[in-house]
């Protein structure tokens, strides 16, 4: 349906159903699940990224569609992991301390492109650029107590949160 805006019936996770008009500009896949990104309105030009298996209906609609003038989606990626980005954060530098069994996987399959294997004899990677986002936590939390972020100190202190609430649940 090119450049159609779209009347989507959307499911969120834990949350009532919802109705909103979309103006898709992009597919992306990410974790074996895919997303359909656009705006929502012409008064923000903030991305919307709708996950596909959740949209319970869509139809085009007679509004008129508003085009894609500033974003380029090749580029758009290059400083996040996964499909949520904020325009306000900004890319930070991130370095990780691996432990001396996780450090080969890490070595062949990098977390993200912007990885650089600063002192790999002392298990430490930097992500050079990156913004944190869910998917960034979410994947340095599946490394479990094999990774220490050293730096930055939000991103640091965030795991930190994260695994606290961990420790929290399994205390119970």
């Amino acid at each position: 349906v090119g450049n159609k805006a779209l009347k989507v019936q959307y499911s969120p996770y834990g949350k009532e159903p919802y109705e909103l008009i979309l103006h898709p500009y992009y597919i992306k896949e990410y974790n074996n699940r895919w997303f359909a990104l656009g705006v929502t309105n012409k008064k923000t030009d903030k991305i919307t990224n709708l996950a596909l298996d959740r949209i319970q209906s869509i139809e085009a609609t007679t509004e008129p569609y508003i085009p894609n003038t500033d974003y380029n989606f090749e580029d758009y990626f290059e400083d996040i992991i996964g499909v949520t980005k904020n325009k306000r954060d900004e890319a930070l530098k991130i370095e990780l301390r691996f432990s001396e069994k996780r450090l080969p996987y890490v070595l062949s399959k990098p977390i993200h492109d912007c990885q650089s294997n600063a002192r790999k004899d002392e298990g430490i990677i930097v992500l050079k650029q990156i913004i944190p986002n869910k998917e960034l936590y979410q994947r340095l939390l599946s490394y479990g107590a094999d990774v220490e972020v050293l730096s930055p100190d939000c991103v640091r202190q965030k795991m930190a949160e994260e695994a606290q609430k961990m420790v929290n649940m399994y205390n119970k």
